[in-house]
């Protein structure tokens, strides 16, 4: 297997590169194919470049969608032609060692931020180059050139940022834990069993000793190991399976490579840290939210999360897929699943009377109190001015009443549809606000109160048909905005058209709709 020297360390095929900023196929992610070292014949038959031919598959990493127009528009320039992503030739990339960094075993974080876009993969490209310019060649005591990776031995904090550092002191606390574990194991052995263990022993007491001493280690190598409950035994397993070998490096290689703990079933998982978050549900229709629909929200016996909305966040970057732009529910609070939009559409349905009314209800409530109060002006200027002066209080009453439910009031779908049913809605409105209740909340109150008791009662003439909601109906439905309840269905149809993303996971102090 060929290898080859990229920036920051050896590279070998099926390692994860990203490309330099200042390379034209630049912050590209992919992983190595194939090394043709210079002079091969396989080199020779391809370029003539001077240096070693690195062959990288760009095409298959899962980039954002605003980093796929990014490469097309860099790809589009680069060739004088529009080009889709399809089309740029990424799929075997022959690159130069120096225009690429290793970075296979990064963190999940990290991969999905420079995958994001161009500016985030470039800001990591400096993080990395930064550290490594603190380790640049330096002759050694033999006048011998040290690699950047042989420097680091020698300086094992030499450009780590703190939570490499972090990571590192708790890798070797959990290698000491190991390691003790082990010597207190032997002690209990009888003195043949011992004997009968050299190979194990020897694996142990070296592993533990080149990690804890020798090996430069990445971030990403740190967390593969602290996954673990022991990873000084991942590591050993290595060691004495291949212990006819004296190259470490490769025995390394293959561990974080390879990642074979993880499919052999020896090893105990280190449990993984809690969430901070929670998928939740309630039956409580007077509650923050909608009932029987999953939503996000803190974890409050570990309150990781200052509140419920970092905790949606940090639930998105795990994987969990969040409704947007769905008429009445709140942004990224609610499950994006077909079951779930079924289940807020299906509320809202029982709840139609509760949402707000459709411009077409308002419209026609607006006419008919245009009528009552051009009606009602017309009967006061054929009064005499004594009677007009004696009603003051009325008349104020009247003007006030209009003016708030004409332009200010925000009606619900059940509100709009009860004034309709009153031939002259104004008088009800201005007899509420006459009687001094108080605050525009009380009259509101006081109106909309015991819609029955108003219906029943014989006070206000009803229209006899109800012509008026089915006029507000039909304009609804040939408008040509969608009405509320069609834009809701609409909304969870589509989720059902489209893939799913919800990972496994384990309550949210914030209110939906107002019902």
């Amino acid at each position: 297997m060929n290898t080859t020297e990229c920036l920051n360390g050896e590279l070998r095929p099926g390692d994860l590169v990203i490309s330099t900023p200042d390379d034209e196929y630049a912050c590209l992610v992919g992983t190595v194919l194939v090394i043709n070292k210079a002079g091969s014949p396989e080199h020779d038959a391809e370029t003539d470049n001077p240096g070693d031919d690195v062959h990288v598959n760009f095409m298959d990493s899962d980039y954002s969608e605003r980093r796929v127009r990014e490469i097309e528009a860099m790809f589009s320039e680069l060739y004088g032609d529009t080009k889709r992503f399809g089309e740029c030739p990424i799929d075997d990339a022959i690159m130069a060692p120096d225009t690429l960094i290793r970075i296979t075993g990064i963190g999940r974080d990290e991969l999905f931020v420079i995958l994001e876009s161009e500016a985030d993969a470039a800001a990591f490209c400096k993080s990395v180059t930064d550290g490594l310019t603190s380790l640049s060649f330096t002759p050694s005591k033999d006048d011998r050139l040290l690699t950047h990776a042989e420097k680091a031995l020698d300086e094992p904090d030499a450009g780590e940022d703190a939570r490499t550092a972090a990571l590192r002191e708790r890798l070797m606390e959990r290698l000491d834990d190991n390691f003790h574990s082990y010597i207190d194991y032997l002690r209990d052995l009888e003195d043949t069993e011992i004997i009968d263990s050299p190979l194990e022993i020897s694996a142990r007491t070296g592993t533990y000793f080149y990690l804890t001493t020798i090996h430069n280690f990445h971030a990403s190598e740190l967390e593969y190991l602290l996954k673990f409950e022991n990873p000084l035994r991942v590591v050993a397993d290595e060691f004495e399976w291949d212990a006819a070998t004296d190259n470490r490096s490769d025995i390394m290689w293959k561990v974080f490579h390879e990642q074979e703990a993880f499919k052999n079933g020896k090893h105990t998982l280190e449990p993984e840290p809690p969430k901070g978050w929670l998928i939740g549900t309630t039956d409580d229709s007077d509650g923050f939210y909608i009932p029987n629909a999953a939503h996000i929200q803190r974890d409050d016996s570990l309150f990781i999360y200052p509140d419920d909305d970092a905790a949606a966040r940090a639930a998105e970057k795990d994987g969990v897929r969040l409704i947007y732009g769905m008429p009445f529910v709140p942004d990224g609070v609610y499950i994006d699943t077909p079951e779930n939009r079924d289940a807020i559409a299906n509320h809202f349905e029982q709840h139609r009377l509760s949402l707000p009314a459709e411009p077409a209800f308002v419209q026609a409530l607006g006419d008919r109190l245009d009528d009552n109060f051009a009606s009602y002006k017309d009967e006061m200027l054929r009064l005499e001015k004594t009677h007009i002066f004696n009603d003051a209080a009325e008349i104020a009453a009247v003007q006030q009443a209009y003016g708030y439910f004409r332009d200010e009031h925000h009606y619900t779908t059940g509100q709009a549809e009860f004034l309709l049913k009153l031939e002259n809605p104004l008088e009800l409105m201005s007899d509420r606000w006459g009687d001094g209740i108080g605050s525009v909340r009380d009259v509101v109150k006081a109106v909309f109160d015991d819609q029955e008791r108003t219906l029943r009662g014989g006070s206000y003439t009803l229209l006899s048909d109800d012509p008026a909601p089915d006029a507000a109906r039909t304009a609804v439905k040939t408008g040509e905005k969608p009405s509320v309840m069609e834009q809701i269905r609409q909304a969870a149809k589509e989720a059902r058209e489209r893939p799913t993303i919800l990972k496994d996971s384990q309550a949210r102090n914030k209110s939906g709709p107002d019902l």
